[in-house]
């Protein structure tokens, strides 16, 4: 977990956006929460995800690696659905 959010915090940090850094830094005792609920397989897919971004950020590849956040985005929403959905209203 502690590597899951240097990685958030590092690329929030160099991706220029500050809101969005001040964001992900407000929520990391959530998503900490979150992933304690979860199987280790979310964890596996999540290091999979984040290893294709530092790959394409890596070797400079930009639209690779957009494809690869935007990936990562929207499979961490569909993880966390179920989630949300179960708590009452």
């Amino acid at each position: 977990a502690l590597h899951n959010a240097d990685f958030h915090s590092w690329i929030a940090q160099h991706g220029g956006n500050a809101l969005a850094a001040e964001a992900l830094a407000r929520l990391y005792a959530h998503t900490h929460l979150f992933r304690l609920h979860f199987r280790s397989e979310v964890t596996t897919d999540a290091i999979r995800e984040h290893h294709a971004i530092v790959e394409a950020l890596s070797a400079g590849a930009a639209a690779a690696a957009r494809e690869a956040m935007v990936n990562h985005i929207t499979a961490a929403r569909a993880r966390i659905a179920p989630f949300l959905d179960s708590w009452p209203r």
